[in-house]
């Protein structure tokens, strides 16, 4: 297989189809597995988008994670199988200005699977070996609709299109996209947080003096308890850096002034996660 170039990727954006995700009946698991992917990896995510299977829908989602969004890279779910509905490959060609053709390693390898169980290879199999023009076919170690990879120039934004079924998705974003992400990665990213038995109204206020003194970091409180009741407040802390040792070191700074704040005020601390870098 063909190595793929995914240096220099900071902006993300995340595009699911189907239907089936508008309409209630599945859970958009595939969405929330590779947005924290790709934050511990030290990419922005700037959305997350839904459409159904449409394949004008789809093409102005394209052109809106490039135009809106600004993406350096594309990754959808859904739409690469063998029925009429599985148009996320044609979209993909459209939006790119590009035609689709039979891809020789994809059929090969779509080929062979099918044969291994004595089956043949019909015109909706093949489909799935249609591929738009310059893309790099990423095998399913899982299923049979193989990925696809493709970069472009005009405008300047790398596609990765990966299966709906989960397992399929995870497997091949595991073998092939994650280690290229790592390995040309920028930021290390690290992660604590506190929990604090008070009220998230009353905090506020001090959340948003170190959000404002530490800009580089994300703080984020989730309330657990009832503001009215028996409050509790999670504070989520993240802060990248070049290396593992300063993401941790400027990560445990910001927690430590949320203990001191907490002593200062007689608040019960609940919970201390130490800062830990995602290596």
């Amino acid at each position: 297989m063909q190595q793929l170039d995914l240096s220099n990727i900071s902006k993300a954006v995340i595009l699911t189809i189907g239907y089936e995700l508008l309409q209630g009946r599945v859970i958009n698991t595939n969405a929330s597995f590779i947005a924290r992917k790709l934050y511990l990896l030290g990419i922005n995510v700037k959305a997350m988008l839904v459409v159904g299977d449409d394949l004008r829908d789809i093409v102005e989602a394209l052109r809106l994670s490039v135009s809106s969004f600004d993406a350096d890279m594309i990754i959808t779910t859904g739409g690469l199988g063998p029925t009429p509905d599985d148009r996320t490959l044609e979209a993909i060609a459209t939006f790119a200005g590009l035609e689709l053709e039979v891809n020789p390693e994809a059929l090969k390898d779509i080929e062979a699977k099918y044969r291994s169980k004595g089956v043949p290879l019909t015109e909706e199999r093949l489909k799935m070996a249609m591929l738009p023009q310059g893309s790099i076919p990423l095998p399913n170690p899982v299923g049979i609709a193989p990925g696809v990879y493709l970069a472009l120039t005009r405008p300047k934004v790398i596609i990765i299109a990966l299966p709906g079924v989960p397992q399929e998705m995870e497997a091949i974003f595991e073998k092939y996209i994650e280690p290229q992400l790592r390995k040309s990665r920028r930021l290390i990213l690290a992660e604590g947080h506190i929990r604090l038995r008070t009220m998230e109204s009353e905090i506020a206020g001090f959340i948003k003096q170190v959000s404002k003194s530490y800009p580089s970091t994300y703080i984020k409180s989730h309330p657990e308890g009832k503001e009215l009741g028996k409050p509790v407040v999670k504070i989520y802390i993240s802060a990248y850096s070049q290396d593992a040792s300063s993401a941790e070191k400027l990560c445990t700074e910001v927690l430590r002034k949320f203990i001191d704040y907490a002593h200062e005020r007689s608040i019960d601390i609940a919970e201390v996660q130490e800062c830990r870098s995602a290596t």
